[in-house]
């Protein structure tokens, strides 16, 4: 199948439980995309690396429409289609797709008077995600989010499955996230599986915090940073504190110790 194709096919399964609106940012993204029918018609199996950079560098020769912001929509679009792709062996794997840079603030590193602020703003699921992301790293869509009491144990929490087999590991637990997780485990009204469990949700587990974590940063007066910044804080604290390069990407799921390198850049 090609591309656009294969597209209908994800776009059926993400129905099954994301939002609506969801689904429709991702119709929106994909009908810019159909205009570049190099990469629209292309058999998703030979969607490269260089073949998105092409068509990047299309969409930012537009007069308009053309801002970092739309741009990365499309390539978060591609990411979801060619992820789902990989994960259900379809294609070997994903090529890489990078986000255009500056625009979408994964790279802050919260202070740690910031993140007093923002989490005296914050109770309940919100709270306890946001001391997990920053003290365990863990990415929030995929692996924090749908994270399942049978995968906390007292070494840590184990990933069984990620975008690469990188992502599979375990993520030592600090103190602080111990205790977060006991109350959780101590308050559970039922022996559902997952820690963050929603009635609200087809997948059981929580799918997103993105309204009441920007009234967050709103209320302590923050600049708005996307909730995939606690993870971006571990790494960069994990190396303030003088964690070597190659545990650091064991801990953080990445590939290569190459990726993890640009935490210590903040430390420089």
């Amino acid at each position: 199948m090609t591309l656009l194709e294969y597209s209908e096919v994800v776009f059926r399964h993400v129905a099954l439980y994301a939002k609506a609106r969801t689904l429709d940012f991702y119709t929106e993204c994909l009908e810019r995309i159909k205009k570049f029918p190099r990469l629209a018609h292309a058999p998703v199996g030979s969607v490269t690396a260089d073949l998105i950079e092409a068509y990047v560098d299309w969409r930012r020769s537009a007069r308009c429409g053309n801002t970092p912001w739309t741009i990365n929509g499309e390539l978060r679009t591609l990411r979801r289609i060619l992820y789902y792709a990989e994960e259900k062996s379809h294609i070997t794997k994903a090529p890489a797709i990078h986000m255009l840079p500056g625009c979408d603030g994964r790279d802050r590193v919260l202070t740690p008077q910031e993140e007093e602020a923002y989490l005296r703003e914050t109770s309940g699921d919100l709270r306890d995600a946001a001391i997990l992301g920053i003290e365990t790293g863990l990415r929030p869509d995929s692996e924090l989010f749908s994270l399942r009491w049978e995968n906390v144990t007292d070494a840590g929490i184990r990933v069984i499955r990620g975008k690469t087999k990188a992502a599979i590991r375990t993520v030592p637990l600090s103190p602080r996230a111990k205790a977060v997780l006991e109350m959780r485990r101590s308050a559970r009204l039922d022996d559902g599986p997952f820690v963050f469990p929603s009635k609200e949700s087809a997948s059981g587990h929580l799918m997103t915090l993105k309204k009441p974590h920007y009234r967050a940063c709103r209320q302590a007066k923050l600049k708005t940073f996307p909730i995939y910044t606690f993870r971006h804080t571990f790494g960069t604290r994990c190396a303030e504190s003088g964690v070597d390069r190659y545990t650091l990407a064991r801990w953080m799921g990445h590939s290569s110790p190459t990726v993890t390198a640009r935490y210590y850049v903040h430390v420089t």
